[in-house]
């Protein structure tokens, strides 16, 4: 007997148990609740990240939970994301219908391999632009970025600024993003 493939239609359907949910590759995926330096970094990354693109009217900035569907059996919450102004016709009133140009992760001891294994090949399958992945233990950032049809690690930051072709003319100091 073979479990069946859960898809969006079903997640959409569950009832409100007070969880987060993600559905990978047709698997329900419990998403734990995020511990206290994960919540202060997305804090700071959602100020950071949402101030310069809503001074510049670049696109929207969303965080968790917003669910992006890449396709029926594919529901992520990236925990912070970026459309930019020309593809917000991706955006639905339940959340995004397709890749956004950039999605961060923030690593978690739960989440650590489905972030760095699974979705990066996700991401990357379904064209996301830029895939960062922050690790709040090692306070780094890996920088994905698409160099033609696959998402390629440019960079990883450790104490230092990084730039994104998709934010031009913003610096991002890993310092800040890390500070409590």
């Amino acid at each position: 007997m073979t479990n069946a493939l859960v898809t969006y239609e079903d997640y959409v359907a569950l009832p409100d148990d007070g969880n987060r949910y993600e559905v990978i590759e047709g698997e329900l995926c419990l998403v734990p609740a995020p511990n206290r330096k994960h919540q202060k970094v997305l804090f700071n990354l959602t100020l950071l990240l949402g101030n310069f693109v809503k001074a510049r009217k670049l696109g929207d900035v969303y965080v968790a939970p917003f669910d992006v569907v890449l396709s029926k059996i594919n529901v992520l919450q990236p925990d912070v994301l970026f459309v930019s102004k020309n593809r917000l016709k991706i955006l639905t009133k339940a959340g995004a219908k397709g890749a956004p140009d950039l999605a961060i992760e923030i690593l978690s001891a739960s989440t650590r391999r489905r972030d760095e294994v699974t979705k990066l090949r996700l991401y990357d399958d379904f064209g996301v632009d830029e895939y960062w992945i922050v690790d709040p233990g090692r306070e780094s950032v890996r920088v994905y970025r698409r160099a033609g049809k696959k998402l390629a690690l440019v960079s990883e930051v450790f104490d230092g600024v990084f730039e994104t072709p998709l934010l031009a003319g913003l610096t991002i100091s890993t310092p800040v993003i890390f500070e409590e």
